[in-house]
């Protein structure tokens, strides 16, 4: 683009043309001059000095384009007119007093021009600092979870003109950040475990360099045109760039029920899951997960695959006597995380393997991760009856290698369990009144893609079991 940096405007006395005729007693004013920087190639117009026949408004009424273009022109000036220079688009003028013609009957004839100096100014949209201004430049692969920090490049940076304003276009499911947040459930107060989005503000299009995350894509690559209106002095200019936002293919991930081992009762001792109230074979997987993902092929497309579990709602109730005494005790919660470490991805399989690390994908390569969860009812001693209702969902996630990529969801199983069981002593064998589900199989639905990422404000872990009506 082309930015008028500053001009000098100019009308002298023209002698007549060598065909026209003799004028007697004009007079023949001197150069007049002044400097202008206007925001747009000006035009040069006649207007009246004073208000003719009740039609002229502030001298500009009857105001009729002489010349619009760089080069001098010869106009003429009937007596009682101005020279006026006006900035189109801007409402500006630059106005010089009268020429004062001296006589009275015909024209006499002016020369008016002007001479400016233009900057050539390059925009460019950037992406991460790197140029995507389109159509210069290709579409950009983009993988999702990946950090976009969008620009507008200015070059050279004009002088002597207004900031320009911006108000960008980004297709898609954006966000502007997601943040997992560790807690301390120690701290005085106690800090809670909180996951959270923060959406993309309509105050953020209006920068020069918003920034974001797309967070849903396609395996093959959904085409997004980017675009951006700069404004200059009341000039519009858009330019645009073309993202192409790929995300990982899920291949499978299922949930597997295991029946409870028979006489589905164990011993009453407080401790491990395997010493619960429920228990399972092999290990004490109640319900076990497979995933199989392939990434797309190309180069940002290297990350990390991970399980995350999230408590949807969990609705417990005991009671029993102790000392002599009854109690009533409870936990009700609710979007809270389900994780035994800081680490927002879920668990360790019971025997000591790891499964909360990330499973590494290269590109175009595939990558499998598996998981279990053990659906328990672990109790203090004194307890002789008890009502467990439990929902989870359970989230596939990815998180590209690219620095500051945040986790994005792939995939969910949602599933749940329930048990009520009395004794008739403490310490005594559990008799499981009602228990779900009743049948080992797979869980249903499965495979259910999803992109929505999950929130919590807290962590089971630290939910507390309280005291409840009387049941």
């Amino acid at each position: 683009m082309y930015v008028l940096q500053q001009g000098y405007a100019y009308w002298k006395y023209a002698p007549l043309p060598a065909f026209g005729p003799a004028i007697q007693g004009l007079s023949q004013p001197s150069l007049q001059n002044t400097s202008f920087s206007p925001r747009h190639k000006p035009h040069i117009y006649l207007a009246q000095a004073q208000p003719a026949n009740g039609t002229a408004d502030d001298g500009l009424g009857d105001a009729q384009v002489v010349t619009s273009g760089p080069q001098q022109a010869t106009i003429g000036t009937s007596k009682g007119y101005k020279i006026v220079l006006c900035h189109p688009g801007t409402g500006g003028t630059l106005t010089v007093p009268a020429v004062t013609l001296i006589g009275s009957g015909t024209t006499q004839y002016y020369e008016a021009g002007w001479s400016y100096n233009c900057q050539v100014m390059t925009l460019q949209m950037t992406r991460n600092s790197v140029d995507i201004t389109n159509p210069n430049k290709p579409e950009v692969p983009v993988m999702v979870g990946e950090p976009n920090q969008m620009g507008v490049s200015l070059s050279p940076v004009p002088q002597d003109i207004a900031p320009p304003t911006f108000q960008w276009t980004i297709p898609g499911d954006k966000i502007k950040d997601y943040i997992e947040t560790a807690g301390n459930p120690t701290a005085v107060p106690p800090l809670p475990f909180t996951g959270r989005k923060v959406e993309l503000p309509a105050s953020d299009l209006t920068t020069q360099s918003p920034h974001f995350y797309w967070y849903n894509g396609t395996f093959a690559g959904d085409s997004k045109e980017v675009s951006v209106v700069v404004t200059f002095a009341g000039k519009p200019i858009t330019i645009k760039g073309k993202c192409k936002v790929y995300r990982p293919r899920m291949d499978k991930f299922t949930g597997t029920y295991v029946t409870p081992l028979p006489p589905h009762a164990t011993d009453a001792l407080v401790g491990e899951s395997d010493t619960g109230v429920i228990k399972f074979s092999p290990h004490n997987e109640g319900v076990s997960f497979y995933v199989t993902v392939t990434a797309p092929n190309i180069p940002v497309a290297q990350g990390q695959i991970a399980l995350l579990q999230k408590a949807s709602s969990i609705n417990i109730k005991t009671k029993g006597v102790e000392a002599g005494t009854p109690f009533y005790e409870g936990l009700t919660a609710s979007n809270a995380l389900d994780s035994s470490d800081n680490d927002p991805i879920y668990g360790t399989q019971p025997g000591g393997s790891p499964y909360d690390t990330h499973t590494t994908m290269i590109p175009g390569g595939s990558a499998t991760t598996s998981g279990s969860d053990t659906p328990d009812a672990n109790v203090r001693a004194a307890v002789d009856h008890l009502d467990f209702s439990e929902s989870f969902t359970m989230y596939l996630v990815y998180q590209p290698s690219t620095p500051n990529s945040i986790q994005v969801v792939l995939g969910k199983v949602d599933w749940g369990w329930t048990v009520k069981a009395n004794r008739t002593s403490a310490l005594g064998s559990w008799n499981i009144t009602s228990y779900t589900p009743q049948t080992p199989g797979n869980i249903t639905p499965d495979n259910v893609d999803e992109h929505e990422l999950p929130v919590w404000d807290t962590r089971l872990q630290d939910v507390p079991m309280s005291t409840i009506p009387v049941w």
